[in-house]
């Protein structure tokens, strides 16, 4: 399991690493690389809260924020999920929930991937939205600045 999730993360940095301009194409990369990671990890709830706890520490430590979407139907993001790690992280996790009526119809699956296979590429649609909020999330943060937590929601 392990390293499964070494190889998932190892594999996100790799892809980001030197780039010098975030894309839609390497950012969906990279973060395709750890969503696969820990699905194929199957990861044990005890591992998941330590994982938590440490998180929450760093992320305390280094003033980090987790911007999340998800759509409000995703059978594999629940929203049971979003409220655990609200309540895990308190107000260091962004969640953002969109309707599923805002996804790219006619895909083989119901709305899961805002920014990838359910993204409707069009200024004023809610997954581009969502898309420029988390590329602008990035931008600051690997240039050094640190996301405001208030002005974000």
């Amino acid at each position: 399991m392990l390293e499964t999730l070494t190889q998932g993360f190892s594999a996100a940095r790799e892809r980001l690493s030197g780039v010098r301009e975030l894309t839609d194409e390497n950012v969906a990369e990279s973060l395709r690389d750890v969503r696969m990671s820990l699905l194929e990890a199957d990861v044990d709830l005890a591992v998941v809260r330590d994982f938590l706890a440490r998180v929450k520490e760093r992320m305390e430590r280094e003033d980090l924020t987790v911007l999340a979407y998800r759509f409000e139907g995703d059978p594999f993001c629940r929203a049971e999920r979003f409220d655990a790690y609200r309540k895990a992280l308190g107000d260091r996790f962004q969640g953002r929930v969109l309707p599923d009526s805002s996804a790219l119809p006619g895909t083989p699956m119901r709305p899961h991937s805002v920014v990838t296979l359910h993204l409707v590429d069009r200024e004023g649609e809610p997954t581009r939205a969502a898309l420029d909020e988390i590329l602008a999330f990035f931008e600051q943060r690997l240039r050094g600045g640190v996301p405001d937590r208030a002005s974000a929601e």
